[in-house]
């Protein structure tokens, strides 16, 4: 099995992030960000499978990326960017403050796609899990894309 078969199947959580979840897609013009929570098998928790992920070395299935487009290109509109990352990773970047991971948590229900049990459980962490860290992050976050918008930041691609 694939490893992207074992992300599809060991889903907990899953929604549309990026500029949708934040009310500021262009009417159609967007691709869709989407984030997921998996919890992988126990063969790749253990190290006694590895896997390989865009040419990097082998490593436990951590985290999983999907696009449409190769890395480094633009997604157009529609494309769907799937970002998905095992429990242990996950809760290791949202108790980190990472703004972006964090707000899968607290989207809003028309914008989750997968929620089970164990998903619904993790949600339900979400005020145990924020923190004045998580605020010092937004707050980088939101000072860069200000820069960004400004035309201050250097931008790549």
């Amino acid at each position: 099995m694939e490893p992207n078969e074992h992300v599809t199947r060991g889903v907990i959580l899953r929604g549309t992030v990026g500029s949708t979840a934040h009310g500021l897609h262009h009417g159609g013009q967007d691709d869709r960000d989407e984030m997921a929570v998996f919890v992988e098998p126990p063969e790749y928790r253990l190290g006694l499978k590895l896997t390989r992920a865009q040419g990097q070395k082998l490593h436990p299935l951590e985290h999983w990326v999907e696009r449409t487009q190769p890395e480094g290109s633009r997604s157009g509109p529609g494309d769907p960017d799937l970002v998905a990352y095992n429990l242990r990773k996950y809760l290791r970047l949202a108790l980190k403050g990472h703004p972006t991971v964090l707000l899968l948590l607290f989207v809003p229900p028309e914008l989750t796609l997968v929620e089970p049990d164990l998903g619904h459980e993790l949600r339900a962490l979400g005020g145990s899990i924020l923190s004045k860290r998580a605020g010092r992050g937004y707050l980088g976050y939101l000072g860069g894309q200000r820069e960004r918008l400004m035309g201050h930041a250097a931008r790549s691609g």
